[in-house]
């Protein structure tokens, strides 16, 4: 039962450093902290398992100026 506890946790793991490098990233690019973290999580629910550079460029798409 413990290994097989241990799976979810190892796919979520690389999952949520990935998440926490984009904000990094969006942050250093002078985004705030709020418009960041919307824009992270809403690339990481599109893109289920999304490495850092597509969560970045999802988020930049998102937070892109319209029209």
């Amino acid at each position: 039962a413990g290994a097989a506890s241990e799976r979810p946790a190892r796919r979520a793991a690389p999952a949520m450093a990935a998440q926490s490098e984009a904000l990094s990233a969006l942050s250093n690019l002078g985004y705030g902290p709020g418009e960041a973290a919307g824009a992270v999580a809403e690339a990481a629910g599109t893109h289920e398992g999304a490495d850092t550079a597509t969560l970045i460029r999802a988020a930049l798409r998102l937070l892109a100026p319209k029209g």
